[in-house]
């Protein structure tokens, strides 16, 4: 959940690759922030980033961010925004990273217990494989 977009898929596979973990399973983690979640998530890993180190300061009310004044002070405050961003999303990003983990595993388990015989049993009886 770093302010990184673009550069994410190649964080998640290089560490990936570091780690000998699924590379595939990385890239697909990647994508939960995309344009269509960043507006809900970048808000609060600012907000949590911010508290934690507070390095930046947004001297204008968010009604008021659309002036040039604004937008002039983000763009020079960005190096300090993107701290406190990045140690949101970590803040954030880790702890939710360890819940999908556990029941992305409890899904996998599930699946391997109750679906998994079942196809087995259909191929042992002559069926096509369903997979």
């Amino acid at each position: 959940m770093t302010p990184f977009m673009g550069l994410h898929t190649a964080m998640a596979l290089f560490l990936a690759a570091v780690c000998k973990w699924n590379k595939f399973a990385a890239v697909v983690g990647v994508f939960v922030t995309n344009p269509l979640t960043a507006p809900f998530i970048y808000p609060i890993a600012y907000v949590v980033g911010n508290a934690a180190v507070g390095v930046s300061h947004i001297p204008h009310p968010p009604e008021k961010l659309l002036s040039f004044k604004a937008v002039a002070d983000l763009a020079w405050n960005s190096p300090q925004i993107l701290v406190d961003l990045s140690v949101g999303g970590v803040i954030i990003g880790l702890p939710l990273s360890i819940a999908a983990y556990w029941i992305a595993l409890a899904m996998v388990e599930k699946y391997r217990r109750n679906v998994n015989p079942r196809l087995k049993k259909h191929r042992g009886k002559g069926g096509s494989s369903l997979i």
